[in-house]
């Protein structure tokens, strides 16, 4: 059973009902939404398509909702404005401007912001300028060009190294953030998180709206971000390394290094992990992906991601079926190559009961000769917990709780099971009539056979009150 999570971008090109059947039959665990395009009432149209989907499936699918953030782009152009190397250019920060030879964009302060002598990039990097002089009072930057091209309306620009002085929640996210959360999204990713109180203040628009069931991903794209990392993840449910911002405000060279070490401080403190961007880039146009791709989709799989993401693939890509079944396959590749044998001395996650029955219950899965781990949990965090404790077998969580399991099935070997309304475990086992059901449901499934051993993590019941929770070893009947 694949254990990492594949995550697929839907587009207006590719969101008709049975494309997004076909999507997530072949694999996709994770629909994404990019908030950057489109209406709410197109967006509304997925999210109820991918929930009708998931229910004839009988296969949870998570939803994110990837939102704009304060990316500075090209203001409106009257026509495209091609630029050669040695050329002097000027920018401005109005969103509009008379003057032909001034070009204008959406960031008022970038007069403010930039440096003599600093980059500034646009269209990711392919055209580069350099600051010459800048003038706060008419908000003007005069640059010398570097590598020439043509520069289009709404194109997006990098400061890299600058510490760019635009609120990373903007208006727009606020109200994209309530959108999704009152219409069933379970991961909201923020664009251009800079500081932990970025983060800190999205989490109390949620919490002050009743919204603390929907999680944040914190996106990794700037210098500022790699500044505060280790705080920025732990306020964090989750970290996203979305290279293609990254790998222009930092060296494209430095992009590999800095995934690993993202990778590693956001498994030790127990977040959900996920690599995004170009992986199966060529399969826009191609039905095979490049041979640098496989390599790289592997490479991520084998430093420890959850999750591994397609945008345009998938969204407007010629093969989004074609590219979900690559994914997969290299995925399933990369992981029957790791052969791991004992269970790792992992970072304690909270150092509490539950860290420490998710850490023994992977031991156990070592140890033992065990099908799957069953999890019972009422929040998810035991799931949680025990998903980045990587034990050998799989997590099986079984709820009537839709919402819950939809949000879990991003999580790394995990299998959620959605159960009927009268037969909801999330809390736990209350009697041993219960423990026959989940077996039942386990061999339904095809996740083990009668006579096969399972070990149960969950609450248990008795004189009417819940204990504990316990980790019991079972034989199926």
């Amino acid at each position: 059973m694949r254990k990492t999570k594949i995550i697929a971008t839907l587009g207006p090109r590719w969101s008709s009902e049975d494309m997004i059947k076909k999507i997530i039959e072949n694999g996709a665990d994770v629909c994404r939404l990019n908030f950057s395009f489109g209406a709410y009432e197109e967006h509304l149209e997925r999210i109820n398509i991918i929930r009708k989907v998931s229910k004839e499936l009988r296969k949870p699918v998570a939803i994110l909702a990837d939102m704009q953030g304060p990316k500075i782009r090209i203001g409106k152009l009257k026509e495209p404005i091609a630029v050669k190397e040695g050329d002097i250019v000027k920018l401005s920060g109005y969103k509009e401007t008379n003057d032909d030879s001034i070009i204008p964009t959406t960031h008022s302060n970038i007069a403010h912001d930039v440096k003599n002598g600093s980059m500034l990039l646009i269209a990711d990097g392919t055209i580069q300028l350099i600051v010459e002089s800048s003038d706060e009072a008419s908000k003007l930057v005069v640059c010398k060009v570097i590598t020439g091209g043509t520069i289009l309306s709404s194109k997006g620009i990098n400061l890299p190294g600058a510490h760019v002085t635009t609120e990373v929640l903007t208006e727009k996210d606020i109200n994209d953030a309530l959108f999704c959360a009152k219409n069933g999204v379970n991961y909201l990713g923020m664009s251009f998180v800079r500081r932990a109180e970025d983060v800190i203040r999205l989490r109390k628009i949620l919490d002050d709206n009743n919204f603390q069931h929907v999680a944040i991903v914190s996106k990794i794209e700037n210098t500022e971000s790699l500044e505060n990392l280790e705080e920025i993840i732990k306020h964090s449910d989750g970290v996203m390394v979305a290279r293609g911002d990254l790998g222009v405000e930092i060296p494209f060279g430095e992009v590999p290094v800095w995934q690993k070490k993202i990778l590693k401080m956001a498994n030790d403190l127990g977040k959900i992990t996920i690599i995004a961007t170009q992986m199966l880039e060529s399969m826009t146009k191609s039905p095979v992906p490049s041979r640098a791709e496989a390599s790289d989709v592997a490479n991520a799989v084998l430093d420890g991601t959850d999750v591994v993401m397609m945008s345009a693939e998938t969204a407007s890509g010629d093969y989004p079926i074609e590219s979900v079944k690559a994914m997969v396959s290299i995925v399933e590749a990369a992981e029957r190559s790791m052969i791991k044998i004992s269970h790792d001395n992992m970072n304690l996650l909270d150092r509490g009961l539950n860290d420490a029955l998710a850490d023994s219950a992977s031991y156990l899965s070592y140890s033992l000769n065990n099908k799957v781990i069953i999890a019972l949990s009422r929040s998810g965090r035991t799931v949680k917990n025990l998903s980045k404790k990587r034990p050998k077998t799989p997590i099986v969580f079984m709820s009537a709780d839709f919402n819950l399991c939809n949000s879990l099935s991003i999580c790394h070997n995990v299998y959620t099971i959605l159960m009927p309304e009268d037969l909801n475990f999330s809390s736990g086992i209350s009697h041993s009539g219960q423990i026959d059901i989940l077996e039942d449901t386990i061999v339904k499934h095809n996740l083990a056979n009668h006579g096969d051993t399972a070990i149960v993590v969950s609450g248990s019941k008795w004189q009417g009150r819940w204990q504990e929770n316990s980790v019991r070893v079972v034989i199926i009947h």
